[in-house]
């Protein structure tokens, strides 16, 4: 799954209940590095860009069950990780 789906996936599961109108920077943050890390899997600093701003969207550090399993999805493992 491409990590621009599974971000929106985790957006949608914090919904209303979590998100409100002042996290909307944060929220097209996320989109935007999903779709970065999608067109470049290689870039680690992307990577770290993008977990750190999905970590802001979680609620106590994404520390809930549901939330914990989006963001698995999230975290795809890295090819060539030597590169």
């Amino acid at each position: 799954m491409p990590n621009s789906d599974a971000a929106e996936q985790m957006i949608a599961a914090l919904g209303v209940e979590h998100l409100t109108d002042m996290d909307a920077a944060r929220v097209e943050a996320v989109r935007a590095l999903a779709r970065a890390v999608d067109a470049d899997p290689f870039n680690a600093s992307l990577w770290r860009q993008y977990r750190e701003a999905v970590e802001v969207l979680m609620p106590d550090g994404g520390h809930s069950d549901e939330l914990d399993e989006l963001y698995r999805d999230l975290l795809t493992p890295v090819r060539h990780a030597e590169d």
